[in-house]
């Protein structure tokens, strides 16, 4: 996962690390015990009961703790793993209010992400659904955080190709992976899902600028070291300028996108 890896920060490190708000002049602390309260909903306003929601402290702000010595770059320092462990597992599922109850959060900004296989009920969104993160959410260490907007799910658009190698041969188990609204850059997180035994996959996104690459184990790179061609609606586009799979491109509810990948004969 080395290369979905360096992909994200590349994007993420374009970022201005800037916390202006007066909040950050708090550190956080941990354990964190902050709580936040919010509401999952449907357009219309019903509440969306069962949907897993995560909060994921955002990347620039503990690179900015980085930099005022709070956290150690330094591997193995037991007080940043201790942060981290800590910072982990912070979710919670909407009940049948639509209300859920995310606890242990600290004095930090966080993105609120619906988690799970679109397609599929049973990991946490209904099928057919999918929604924005909620950007830059105030924790309070040893408060309760009560939000006033609402995450509304949307039906977003739904993002299909195939993956074939160099002899046309389609991949099974290439995992291809999106960041946008649903995965912003500042959560250094991606949704993914994995190309089935025709090569092919689907994945459902919310309109906006949306990346779109592949996230495979080194292993399957390591035999097709070839070129790349990629094409968007059955037209060829140009990958990133270092990883050649990662294209972005605004989707838009008027059509459903084709990204197609093909490995070329060296």
């Amino acid at each position: 996962m080395k290369k979905s890896y360096l992909a994200l920060v590349l994007v993420a490190s374009v970022l201005i690390i800037n916390v202006a708000s007066s909040q950050a002049d708090e550190l956080p602390v941990i354990p964190g015990t902050g709580i936040l309260i919010d509401h999952v909903v449907y357009p219309d306003g019903k509440p969306a009961a069962g949907i897993r929601v995560v909060a994921v402290m955002e990347r620039p702000y503990i690179w900015e703790l980085m930099q005022k010595g709070f956290l150690k770059r330094k591997p193995g320092d037991a007080f940043t793993q201790q942060f981290f462990a800590n910072q982990q597992n912070l979710a919670a599922t909407s009940q049948a209010d639509g209300s859920f109850h995310i606890h242990g959060l600290t004095t930090a900004p966080y993105d609120l992400l619906v988690t799970g296989n679109p397609e599929n009920t049973s990991w946490g969104t209904p099928k057919g659904w999918i929604a924005a993160a909620a950007v830059g959410v105030w924790g309070k260490q040893d408060q309760t955080v009560h939000r006033s907007q609402n995450i509304v799910l949307t039906r977003g658009v739904v993002i299909h190709g195939k993956v074939i190698d160099t002899d046309g041969k389609p991949l099974p188990g290439v995992l291809v992976a999106s960041i946008g609204p649903h995965r912003p850059a500042s959560s250094d997180s991606a949704a993914g899902t994995y190309t089935d035994k025709n090569g092919e996959y689907s994945m459902r996104v919310p309109p906006g600028e949306i990346t779109i690459y592949l996230a495979s184990p080194s292993t399957i790179y390591s035999k097709l070291e070839g070129e790349l061609e990629v094409t968007l609606n059955g037209k060829p586009i140009k990958g990133d300028k270092y990883f050649k799979d990662q294209i972005k491109f605004p989707v838009t509810t008027e059509q459903s996108d084709v990204v197609n990948y093909h490995f070329l004969p060296k």
